[in-house]
């Protein structure tokens, strides 16, 4: 607008810094404490703050340079008021899995979460293996300790196959198009048995 003392908006980020202000601004949004306290809700809550988590990280990859280098600049600058994100954002973990006394409660709300984590990687076309393999790594081990799980569980074996598969690749190869295709609906497979287990 004329006048206004604002002419840095209309500069070609501003479609991403959009972008991303509205990321921050929705990730407390209807997910308060009422919501995790609900056994029900947890899953849910955990797959939608991991995926806003993975959003974010993409997003802020786009806008960081001289003008914005860190997520509170981002927020003095745009004067956004959201402490339950920014909390969310710098521990990089739903509130979830801060949760120490129930660990099975820990453990689904991990294992959740480390399946978004991963398959938005995917889709936000981030398939390097030195950031798909640590998530994915976790993600199994994560499992193993999930006692409740059957030893049969198929997720463990598809998550095993595309270690081995990560394993025989540098830091720096990258999967292609037709195995991240295969991955995602692997993983995604494996994810929804795992919910059918939870709701069993």
């Amino acid at each position: 607008m004329p006048g206004s003392g604002r002419s840095e908006c209309s500069a070609p980020p501003r479609p991403r810094l959009l972008g991303l202000s509205s990321a921050a601004r929705q990730l407390p949004v209807g997910w308060g404490l009422e919501a995790v306290a609900d056994g029900h809700a947890l899953p849910r809550y955990t797959a939608a703050c991991s995926r806003l988590l993975v959003q974010y990280k993409a997003a802020f990859r786009q806008v960081q340079g001289s003008e914005i280098s860190s997520i509170d600049e981002f927020c003095r600058k745009f004067r956004l008021d959201c402490p339950l994100a920014m909390e969310r954002i710098k521990e990089d973990r739903p509130i979830t899995i801060k949760d120490d006394k129930g660990n099975l409660n820990r453990c689904i709300a991990d294992v959740v979460s480390l399946f978004i984590t991963v398959m938005d990687k995917l889709r936000l076309e981030i398939r390097a293996m030195d950031e798909i393999q640590p998530d994915l790594r976790e993600l199994m081990e994560t499992m193993h300790r999930m006692s409740h799980l059957p030893p049969d569980f198929e997720g463990r074996q598809t998550v095993s196959q595309w270690l081995q598969t990560l394993s025989g690749m540098s830091a720096s190869d990258e999967l292609d198009d037709n195995q991240v295709r295969q991955m995602l609906f692997d993983l995604e497979s494996a994810y929804n048995a795992f919910n059918r287990f939870l709701h069993a």
